[in-house]
């Protein structure tokens, strides 16, 4: 959350020093850090997670999302999110297409 926001609310996965930790693995001075993302689509987070961070700015970015995904997922099913995300990102590359 410190580096950006989306990359810690997308986070599905990590490596540290490039093996395979779990998203709560307390990070040492020196320790090389590769995220993995859901590219967008919300993430549920364990319950431990907002008691396992450290700096306030990520409690706050952690509870406030928390408090949107429950939100959003009573709106709508799993599934709309993934279609959406496709259309989206199938929109995105059209755009891009046309600007060449």
């Amino acid at each position: 959350y410190a580096i950006h926001t989306s990359v810690g609310r997308d986070s599905v996965a990590c490596e540290i020093n490039g093996h395979p930790a779990s998203l709560i693995t307390p990070l040492r001075n020196g320790n090389i850090v590769h995220m993995v993302t859901s590219g967008g689509l919300p993430q549920e987070r364990p319950p431990a997670w907002e008691h396992r961070v450290v700096t306030p700015k990520a409690k706050k970015e952690i509870r406030n999302q928390g408090g949107k995904a429950t939100r959003s997922n009573r709106r709508r099913a799993p599934e709309d999110g993934i279609a959406r995300a496709v259309s989206d990102e199938r929109e995105r590359l059209a755009v891009s297409h046309r600007t060449e």
